[in-house]
């Protein structure tokens, strides 16, 4: 969506948490159900957004109290079957309307990972409803289960939320200092999230405003071996604006408020965070500092910008008594540790459904020196048929044993291919490679076998 941040200029500091003394500067319109359907060979959608009967966080404000808003036949462009879609969606009802403009992201494994979730979401540049205060920043955010295939059409139904953001007012001066406080609804979460913001400018010749708004995700593919989630930790993604002048920008984020060395409300140790920057049509890995309970980049320019972070990884631990051993723990894995008392067993943080691990296995695989293309594409097939099982596993539970059969056929498969590319001495894959192939299949496997689909 960069290209909604022509001018954005800031130093932000982005917190996770909450930093008192600062203006609430957004909140959650309404919410409610986007029906979407998606056909990525004749580049065409349809869409109808139908907001749920209460109140949010504006007052006076029921967006239930309107009729759906819908749109068919809007084109896409910006086309890319491993990330996604841009779009212009004039939404109407027949008296009011709105007009979002921004992206599909697919899942993390690509567009033809079906079924899978897909984010729809954008800035709405046009807004002509009644009950809707003026002068505020509107999004469109929305997280759809997507069904079909990518020749006939994808079929996409799930959660959404108008949220608003209140641009922030600021004056001229050397090092301006700009606080805010945000909230939104986070329809892939299923919850309202907090964040607030510290935005410093220098060598700002003029007053001007500055624009913050927030999303549940955004298109665009997060580089290795960075993911959204782990630890209990969740991406923020989130769009900056000023018209204002300015040298340089420090993009900062409140994840430590207690200075413990563990981000605030997760088990995910501040050092694995990194900040990433949308440019030339990909977020870009920036330095990444952290000062005091701050995670901060600086940039010489704003677009899109997101904090990730580094999932579990090989660690060394001598524990009293023992012999060093190392351990590389997939996120959602169990992991047994042997100590004096005997061993214990400890948990990470798991997807929630087969179907969301599956969705992260690419994403797990770290070989060195990359993915070779034949086994991602060979990966991609089979993580794609295997969703399919899993839907009907979910969907048909009286045969439910047997598409789980098939799933983890499929996944076998790709570890006796990994396996099988081991072996070969030239166009093979190294050891690390294939033990890392075996450990992302793990979680998968690991829901599939509770009956989690």
């Amino acid at each position: 969506m960069q290209r909604h941040s022509q001018v954005w200029t800031i130093r932000l500091a982005c917190v996770v948490g909450a930093m008192l003394g600062a203006p609430a500067l957004a909140g959650v319109a309404g919410t409610g159900t986007a029906t979407v359907m998606v056909n990525f060979i004749t580049q065409k959608l349809g869409v109808t957004a139908t907001f749920a009967n209460q109140p949010g966080d504006l007052t006076g404000v029921n967006l239930g109290t309107l009729d759906p808003f819908s749109a068919t036949g809007v084109s896409l462009s910006n086309v890319n079957v491993g990330t996604g879609a841009s779009f212009e969606v004039p939404f109407a009802n027949g008296t009011e309307s709105f007009r979002a403009v921004g992206d599909i992201a697919c899942p993390a494994t690509g567009c033809a990972t079906i079924p899978g979730t897909f984010a729809f979401e954008g800035l709405l540049d046009m807004v002509d409803v009644s009950i809707l205060p003026p002068d505020l920043i509107y999004t469109f955010d929305g997280s759809v289960r997507c069904t079909g295939n990518a020749v006939i059409g994808v079929n996409c139904t799930g959660p959404y939320a108008l949220n608003y953001f209140m641009p922030e007012p600021f004056a001229a001066g050397q090092m301006v200092v700009i606080p805010g406080t945000h909230s939104f609804y986070d329809p892939r979460l299923g919850i309202v999230r907090s964040f607030e913001t510290r935005v410093t400018l220098t060598d700002v010749p003029a007053p001007d405003v500055l624009r913050v708004a927030a999303f549940s995700r955004l298109r665009g593919a997060i580089p290795a071996p960075y993911v959204t989630s782990t630890d209990g930790f969740e991406a923020i993604f989130f769009d900056v604006a000023t018209g204002a002048i300015f040298t340089n920008a420090e993009v900062c984020v409140v994840v430590d408020a207690d200075l413990n060395g563990i981000v605030d409300g997760t088990s995910t140790p501040v050092s694995k965070l990194a900040g990433l920057h949308f440019v030339g049509n990909a977020f870009v890995l920036q330095n990444t500092r952290i000062d005091g309970k701050y995670a901060c980049v600086t940039v010489r320019s704003l677009s899109p910008f997101a904090f990730v972070a580094a999932p579990n990884e090989s660690t060394t631990t001598t524990l009293p008594g023992s012999t060093p051993t190392t351990t590389t723990t997939p996120v959602g894995q169990a992991t047994t540790t042997t100590t004096p008392a005997g061993p214990t067993t400890t948990t990470l943080p798991a997807c929630a459904t087969a179907r969301d691990c599956l969705s992260q296995l690419k994403d797990l695989v770290d070989c060195p020196g990359g993915l070779p293309p034949a086994l991602g594409t060979f990966i991609d097939n089979k993580v794609h048929a295997a969703g399919s099982k899993l839907a009907k596993a979910a969907e048909k539970p009286t045969k439910a044993k047997k598409f789980a059969r098939a799933a983890r056929t499929l996944l076998h498969a790709i570890d006796k291919k990994a396996a099988a590319l081991a072996k070969k001495k030239h166009n093979g894959i190294s050891a690390e490679c294939r033990q890392s192939v075996g450990e992302a299949l793990n979680p998968t496997l690991g829901e599939i076998d509770a009956g989690r689909f």
